[in-house]
């Protein structure tokens, strides 16, 4: 079980602040976080760290540095033991053996707490929904884990060159802790925000299952879950939102955010693609992934830091923060659309 006693109380957090976390108040300059998300996708991304596979020790070194990483944001630790939740190997058994996780692993989980519920007579307790955990918790995840030196997997698998995954999803998490920095920097909203640094996606979602079982068994309902996954290549397009049609409500929420951070995005319906918003979409939670699109470096050694778009990272960031802030400010929880989402046929589908 996660530590979700951290989810209500906002200790360590300065609250107050009515700001939407669309342009970081109190971040720092854009300058500042182009660097650290080109600073974050090279260091994930270099061949130091053997592809992040899920057999390898570079999977693991990566989560140290993310944990510390994390640590810098001003977020709360949310794991079982600081900011680490356990993620067993099993549950990949539809995969070759020398495909499957090799070892437990572990996701990295930090919250905004939510604000004390005080309301206007400064009483507690009347503020519906502020800083307690039933009153559900809004996600926003990314996975750290990649291919290792290729496999089955790839997209050229008989090439056992290093695949560094910079898109994949090394910008995913570079984008995750700029999140982090933004919500800390607006305060604490009314339900906590949960950022999830999860692994072994790549090998059937594994992280983010354990993820949505404990919050299941914690009593925690997830009112949203936002994905980031491959977000490092935005240039001059557009940004995907793909499964927005999991909620009526994304679309006006997609427009306002978009809108403030400057980003043209693209709602789109969910059509079976997998990536860690599958397990939500698929136990009713309205989930969507943010993505700036697959291309031709998708599953290759050619994924490299040096094709990342730092700038339109930061912008991507700033759209996520600012969907969670505003989910999280709600009286409701958003509305569930009434179709059952589209199903993956295969660990990673067409992904």
């Amino acid at each position: 079980m996660l530590c979700f006693s951290l989810l209500a109380g906002g200790a360590g957090l300065q609250a107050g602040a009515a700001q939407t976390a669309a342009g970081c108040p109190g971040g720092g300059p854009a300058a500042s976080a182009e660097i650290r998300f080109r600073e974050a996708v090279e260091w994930l991304s270099d061949d130091l760290r053997a592809g992040r596979g899920a057999r390898g020790g570079g999977l693991v070194w990566a989560g140290e540095w993310i944990e510390e990483r994390l640590a810098e944001t001003g977020l709360v630790p949310a794991g079982v033991e600081g900011w680490r939740q356990p993620v067993p190997a099993g549950g990949a058994s539809d995969l070759p053996a020398s495909e499957r996780p090799a070892r437990e692993g572990f996701n990295l989980l930090g919250v905004l707490p939510a604000a004390p519920r005080v309301g206007s007579s400064g009483r507690p307790g009347e503020r519906a929904g502020g800083g307690d955990p039933r009153g559900g918790v809004v996600v926003v995840a990314a996975h750290y884990d990649h291919l290792g030196y290729g496999g089955w997997l790839s997209e050229e698998p008989g090439n056992s060159e290093v695949h560094n995954g910079a898109d994949d999803n090394a910008s995913g998490i570079a984008a995750l802790l700029e999140v982090g920095r933004c919500l800390v920097a607006g305060g604490p909203r009314r339900r906590p925000v949960l950022l999830a640094a999860v692994t072994y996606e790549e090998v059937g979602r594994l992280g983010s299952r354990a993820l949505l079982e404990s919050l299941r068994r914690a009593g925690t309902p997830v009112v949203a879950m936002i994905d980031l996954d491959m977000v490092g290549r935005l240039g001059e397009g557009s940004l995907e939102a793909l499964a927005a049609s999991s909620s009526p409500e994304w679309a006006g929420l997609l427009e306002a955010s978009c809108g403030a951070a400057g980003v043209s995005c693209v709602p789109r319906p969910d059509d079976g693609e997998p990536s860690d918003h599958r397990p939500f979409l698929e136990a009713g939670v309205p989930a969507m992934w943010l993505t700036t699109g697959r291309h031709g470096d998708w599953h290759r050694p050619t994924d490299d830091a040096d094709r990342i778009d730092a700038r339109g990272g930061v912008r991507v960031a700033r759209v996520a923060a600012a969907l969670a802030a505003a989910v999280a400010d709600r009286v409701r929880p958003l509305a569930r659309a009434v179709d059952a989402p589209a199903t993956g046929s295969s660990p990673r589908g067409a992904r």
